[in-house]
């Protein structure tokens, strides 16, 4: 079974022709952008992947203009905050930032923590501590990135405060924004 995965914000990747396009009995696309899907995963599993793959990438490498992942990637001094690890966006998110050399913190419950770090994150912060955004500006610095891959309101505005508080800058989110963002904050869409 064959997987396609789409990063359409990322035009450098894309030839436009009409055989790419949608609406057609047989689509054609790059190599680089198709995947195989291994038998063990269901396509049902399968099926979510290329929007968090896309999303994660659009946001990371389009928005904030972070260097590609490789198979041996060089560390970038940054550490990146990803709010809600454990979704599809936020898992593929993380292995993505973590091939990219950045040093991954995120947010999941305590039931995920363990899976969050299989995929690469070094920090975990419980997203229920009613004093998680305190925590995570202890672990973060100048110059550090955020990304929120939940989209809610409330989720938006926590990383808001916590870009804003780490000197700003863009602040990839899943859905329009939903709510204020501090002066030196711009939410931009990530997919």
């Amino acid at each position: 079974m064959i997987l396609l995965i789409l990063l359409s914000h990322c035009d450098s990747l894309l030839t436009r022709k009409t055989t790419n396009s949608a609406y057609q009995l047989y689509s054609t696309c790059r190599e680089i952008l198709v995947s195989a899907v291994p038998d063990s995963l269901p396509l049902a599993n399968a099926a979510v992947l290329p929007l968090s793959i896309s999303t994660a990438a659009s946001g990371l490498f389009c928005q904030l203009g972070l260097p590609f992942p490789s198979l041996a990637p060089k560390a970038t001094g940054k550490t990146i905050l990803i709010w809600g690890g454990s979704s599809s966006c936020g898992s593929s998110t993380i292995q993505l930032a973590a091939a990219a050399g950045l040093t991954v913190a995120t947010t999941a419950s305590n039931a995920n923590r363990e899976y969050v770090k299989s995929l690469g994150a070094t920090q975990v912060f419980d997203h229920n501590d009613p004093n998680v955004i305190d925590e995570i500006l202890k672990a973060l610095k100048p110059g550090d990135l955020v990304m929120d891959c939940i989209g809610k309101e409330n989720t938006q505005i926590a990383c808001g405060k916590i870009l804003g508080n780490i000197g700003g800058g863009k602040l990839p989110i899943l859905l329009y924004p939903q709510g204020p963002f501090p002066d030196n904050v711009r939410g931009v869409l990530g997919m």
